[in-house]
């Protein structure tokens, strides 16, 4: 599980949020399973709650 820095970046992980939706859209396999794994479609909140969970939350907001 990555660590998040002492004081994260919103932006910076809502970009790769952004990125990872694209990435699972364009049918790239390992975007497509770090989505699945959380959430059946392909939405900028599924990409946000893959990327939360990457780091150890429950959910975007957290």
């Amino acid at each position: 599980m990555p660590e998040l820095p002492e004081r994260p970046d919103l932006d910076q992980l809502r970009r790769q949020a952004k990125e990872l939706l694209r990435e699972a859209r364009a049918g790239d396999r390992a975007a497509l399973t770090r989505m699945g794994t959380v959430s059946p479609g392909l939405t900028l909140a599924g990409a946000q709650l893959a990327i939360a969970r990457e780091y150890g939350f429950a959910g975007w907001s957290r």
